[in-house]
């Protein structure tokens, strides 16, 4: 899978999950941006973890605020994976 089919899927996830109308993109913060509360950002890291059968690690996830940044996360994961 190439880095930018990688990408296409995480952001089906993120819309799946997030069930958001809004126009992705790597620097849209999931919580100002998006509207994202705490709960909702833990529920879309499951349904990541769930579709790319990966782990993420809250040490990873700590500085992860935008659509990119958790892009980034995933696809380190799933190359470790």
């Amino acid at each position: 899978m190439t880095k930018e089919q990688l990408n296409a899927e995480i952001y089906r996830v993120i819309r799946f999950s997030t069930e958001t109308e809004l126009e992705l993109r790597d620097d849209l913060h999931l919580i100002t941006q998006m509207g994202l509360s705490s709960v909702e950002v833990m529920l879309l890291v499951s349904d990541l973890e769930d579709a790319f059968a990966i782990e993420l690690p809250v040490s990873e996830l700590r500085d992860v605020a935008t659509v990119g940044q958790l892009c980034q996360v995933v696809a380190q994961a799933v190359q470790r994976n």
